[in-house]
C-alpha cells in the first residue's frame, strides 16, 4: 500500500517515489568560466548604457543587420576598401610631391580636394549601387524573397533595410577618406561650405543611385530581364558619374558659394528625398503581397510629390525670377509637370480593373469618401482621372498666378500662360485616353506586361503623331519646307513650341495655331467624355466590411507585445 509522505516544500509525495533534487551545475574549469562571463556581459551588457545600447540595437531592421554581416564578410567590400585606401593614399602622395614648392606659399587645397572626390566618386556612385541591385535580385533569384515575405517584416521593410545598408557603406567610406579631405582645408583655397557642398551632392547622389538601383531589382522578377536592366544601370551610373564629375570641377570654383548655391543644393535634396519616397514605394508595392490594394499607396505619393514640386518651383520663380522672365519659369514648371503626370499616367493605363476582394475592403465607404476618394483606387479608369484632376488643379494655379503678381495691363503674358496651360491638359487627356480606349477595346485580354506595354503604346503614339503632321506638312508644301497648321495639333513637341510663353509678346497667334488648338481641344474633350462613360464600372464599386473573425485577428496580432525574436528573427536572417 502506497503512504502518502509530506515534503519539504509542502506538496505531496508518494511513499515509493524519491524526492526529485535539482541537476547539479556542471562544473567549468576556471578559462570557461572567465569565457561564460565575459559571454554573459556581451549579452546582457555590463553598465546600463551596455544594457540602453543593446536594447536600442533591438529596434535596427533585421535586414540591416543580416546585409551588414553578410557585407563585413564579402570580398567585394573588402577589396573595395582596400583599393580605396591605396589609391587615396598614393594620390595625396603624389600631389602634395607634385606641390613641392609651392605649397610653402600657394593655395593648392582645391585641386587636391577634386582628385578626392572624383576618387570617392568611383565607389559611391558604381560599386554601391550595383551591389545593393545585385543583393535585391539575389533575395528573388535564390529564393530568400519567400522566408522575408513570410516574415513579420512589411515590404517597404525590406527595401528600407536594403538601402540602410547602402547608407551605411557610405559612411564606412567617407570615413575613410575624411581624414585626406580635411588635409585639403589645411592646405587653404578651400572652404569649409564648399567642402560641405561636394560631400552632400555625392552622399545624396548616391543614395538615389543606391534607390533606384533596389526598385529597379524589385521589379525585375526573371533572370533575363535583371540583365538587361543591370547594364542599363550601369550605363545610367557611368553617366551620372561623369556629369558629377563635371558638376564639381565647376562648383565653387572661387571657394565662395552664395545664397542661390545653398537654395538649389536644398532644392535638389528635397527632389531627390520626394521621389526616392515615391519609387520606394512603387518598389515595395511590386514586392508586396497580391491581393493588397497596391495602386492607392502610389497614388497618394504621386499626389504628394506633384503638390511639393509645384509649390516648391513656384516659389523659387516667385523669389528669383523677374517680371519678364516669370512665364518662361512657370512655363518650365508647368512643362515639369506635364512630364511627372505624364509619365505616371503612361503606366496607370495599363492597370486592370479588377479589384481583389481584400482590396475592396480598404475602399472608402461614406459619401466624402467616395466623391473624393474615389480616383484613387485601383484600375485605368479612376487612374485617368486622377492623373488629369491632379495635373488640372497644379497647372491652372501656376497659370493664375501672374494675374495675382503681374502687373495688369501686360495681358499677353497671362494669356499665354494660361493657353500654354490647357494644351498641356489637352494632350494628357487626349493622349492618355486613347492608349486606356487601346486597352479596354483591342488589348482587353493580355494578362501580363500590361504596365510596360502601355508605357510603349503612350511613346509609339507620339512617335507616330511626329512624323505622320511633318509628313503632310511637308506634303503640303511640295516638300521644300514645313508650316503648321492645323492638322499638326497631334504634334504635341511641335505645337507646344510655338504656344510657349516667352516673354511679353506672343509669335504664334496665327489662324492656324487657333484652329490647331481649337481641334486639339475639341478632341481631348471627346477622348474624356468616352472614358468618363467607360469608368462607371469602376466607380460604382462598394466596400466590402472585414470579416469579423479576421477583424479579431489582426486586433490580437496588434496588440501582440513585441518580443525579442519579433524585432529579430534571427534563424531566417542568419549568415
Amino acid at each position: 500500500m502506497t503512504s502518502i509522505q509530506p515534503t519539504p516544500d509542502g506538496s505531496l509525495l508518494a511513499s515509493h517515489e524519491s524526492p526529485k533534487t535539482p541537476a547539479p551545475k556542471p562544473s567549468l574549469a576556471p578559462d570557461q568560466l572567465e569565457h561564460a562571463k565575459t559571454i554573459e556581459q556581451l549579452v546582457e551588457g555590463e553598465t546600463k548604457w551596455d544594457q540602453r545600447l543593446i536594447r536600442w540595437s533591438n529596434w535596427l531592421n533585421p535586414i540591416l543587420v543580416k546585409e551588414t554581416r553578410q557585407a563585413l564578410k564579402s570580398k567585394q567590400f573588402t577589396w573595395t576598401l582596400l583599393v580605396l585606401t591605396i589609391v587615396v593614399l598614393g594620390w595625396s602622395v603624389a600631389a602634395i610631391v607634385g606641390m613641392i614648392p609651392s605649397i610653402y606659399y600657394a593655395s593648392n587645397g582645391s585641386g587636391l580636394l577634386f582628385g578626392y572626390l572624383v576618387i570617392l566618386v568611383i565607389p559611391t556612385f558604381i560599386i554601391i549601387p550595383q551591389a545593393m541591385f545585385r543583393s535585391m535580385a539575389s533575395e528573388l533569384d535564390d529564393g530568400t524573397f519567400e522566408t522575408l515575405s513570410l516574415s513579420s517584416l512589411s515590404s517597404s521593410s525590406i527595401l528600407t533595410g536594403k538601402l540602410s545598408v547602402a547608407v551605411l557603406q557610405l559612411v564606412v567610406y567617407f570615413s575613410v577618406i575624411a581624414p585626406c579631405i580635411a588635409l585639403t582645408y589645411l592646405l587653404r583655397g578651400v572652404t569649409l561650405e564648399v567642402i560641405a557642398m561636394y560631400l552632400l551632392v555625392i552622399f545624396s547622389s548616391s543614395i538615389a543611385l543606391s534607390t533606384v538601383a533596389i526598385v529597379i531589382a524589385s521589379l525585375s522578377k526573371s533572370r533575363a530581364s535583371q540583365v538587361f536592366f543591370s547594364i542599363v544601370l550601369l550605363v545610367g551610373q557611368a553617366i551620372a558619374a561623369m556629369y558629377a564629375c563635371g558638376v564639381l570641377s565647376s562648383l565653387g570654383g572661387t571657394g565662395i558659394l552664395g545664397t542661390e548655391a545653398w537654395t538649389m543644393l536644398g532644392v535638389y535634396l528635397l527632389v531627390l528625398i520626394a521621389y526616392g519616397w515615391l519609387l520606394l514605394r512603387c518598389g515595395s508595392s511590386a514586392i508586396g503581397v497580391v491581393s493588397e490594394n497596391r495602386s492607392t499607396p502610389i497614388r497618394v505619393a504621386l499626389l504628394v510629390v506633384g503638390l511639393v514640386f509645384a509649390m516648391l518651383c513656384g516659389f523659387l520663380a516667385i523669389c528669383f525670377g523677374d517680371r519678364n522672365s516669370m512665364q518662361e519659369m512657370i512655363g518650365v514648371v508647368t512643362t515639369f509637370l506635364f512630364i511627372h503626370w505624364g509619365f505616371a499616367g503612361s503606366i496607370m493605363m495599363g492597370e486592370q480593373g479588377n479589384i481583389p476582394v481584400r482590396a475592396r475592403r480598404s475602399l472608402p465607404s461614406s459619401l466624402l469618401g467616395r466623391v473624393f476618394l474615389t480616383w484613387m483606387n485601383p484600375g485605368a479608369g479612376p487612374g485617368y482621372l486622377f492623373v488629369i484632376l491632379s495635373f488640372a488643379g497644379s497647372a491652372l494655379t501656376m497659370a493664375i498666378t501672374p494675374w495675382l503678381i503681374m502687373n495688369p495691363a501686360i495681358s499677353n503674358i497671362k494669356i499665354g500662360s494660361i493657353i500654354y496651360s490647357v494644351a498641356l491638359l489637352s494632350y494628357l487627356a487626349m493622349y492618355l485616353g486613347i492608349v486606356r480606349l487601346l486597352f479596354l477595346l483591342v488589348f482587353k485580354n493580355m494578362k501580363s506586361s500590361r504596365l510596360l506595354f502601355s508605357f510603349i503604346c503612350s511613346c509609339v503614339l507620339l512617335v507616330v503623331s511626329v512624323l505622320l503632321t511633318c509628313s503632310l506638312s511637308l506634303a503640303a508644301n511640295d516638300y521644300q519646307t514645313m508650316k503648321y497648321d492645323w492638322y499638326c495639333f497631334p504634334n504635341m513637341f511641335w505645337t507646344l513650341g510655338d504656344v510657349f510663353p516667352d516673354g511679353t509678346s506672343v509669335v504664334w497667334a496665327t489662324l492656324q495655331h487657333y484652329q490647331g488648338l481649337g481641334c486639339l481641344g475639341a478632341t481631348a474633350l471627346a477622348v474624356t467624355l468616352a472614358n468618363v462613360l467607360m469608368t462607371t464600372k469602376d466607380v460604382v464599386l462598394l466596400r466590402i466590411e472585414t470579416p469579423e473573425r479576421v477583424r479579431k485577428e489582426k486586433e490580437k496580432f496588434r496588440n501582440k507585445p513585441e518580443t525579442e525574436t519579433d524585432l529579430v528573427p534571427v534563424d531566417p536572417f542568419s549568415s
